[in-house]
């Protein structure tokens, strides 16, 4: 009786193995080529090249400086939130 058990779980196993394998290959095939059609009928827009923007070394300085000001105002006042009493 035994015996009968565990071959009806290795073959419950194999068939619930391969139909969750099978299921997932389909799966991704299907994906892959529903991706291909949308790009084909529905191709991404090409985006002409920008030149880059340069920012003058003032305003740089500037601004890393009153980032650097917000950082500091932000931990100290979570510090000073959660001091331990």
């Amino acid at each position: 009786m035994t015996d009968s058990l565990l071959n009806q779980g290795f073959s419950l196993l194999i068939y619930g193995v391969s139909v969750v394998f099978v299921f997932l290959t389909v799966l991704v095939i299907l994906t892959t080529l529903m991706s291909k059609i949308i790009l084909k009928f529905f191709p991404e827009p090409v985006a002409a090249p920008s030149a880059p923007k340069r920012a003058s070394a003032s305003s740089s300085t500037q601004t890393d400086a009153e980032v650097t000001t917000a950082i500091s105002a932000a931990i100290h006042k979570f510090r000073n939130d959660h001091k331990r009493k």
